[in-house]
């Protein structure tokens, strides 16, 4: 993906506590969704860290766009049982061309 794209995406990175018996099922649910980019089992205090894209949008903030998708999507996933979001505020990212 280039800078260019990257620009008319808005990331967000979810951790999630999982129900342990459900880690793979719901790292597997994760998946279907277009905007989940990255899934990773984790060691710690979260279970699973989730990179997510969402479109930018001019009449919805993109902070409300990352809410809504993991309130409405990855929360009704069986067997999650607490979501922490991080949306940056600033990022500087390598070049990949």
């Amino acid at each position: 993906m280039s800078v260019k794209e990257m620009k008319r995406m808005a990331r967000a990175f979810v951790f999630l506590k999982v129900d342990l018996t459900r880690v793979q099922k719901v790292m597997d649910d994760l998946l279907k969704y277009p905007e989940v980019k990255e899934v990773h089992e984790t060691t710690g205090e979260k279970d699973i860290f989730v990179v997510l894209e969402v479109q930018r949008d001019i009449l919805v903030p993109s902070a409300q766009k990352i809410a809504d998708f993991v309130s409405e999507k990855i929360g009704r996933i069986h067997g999650i049982k607490d979501t922490e979001t991080i949306i940056p505020t600033k990022s500087k990212i390598k070049s990949q061309e």
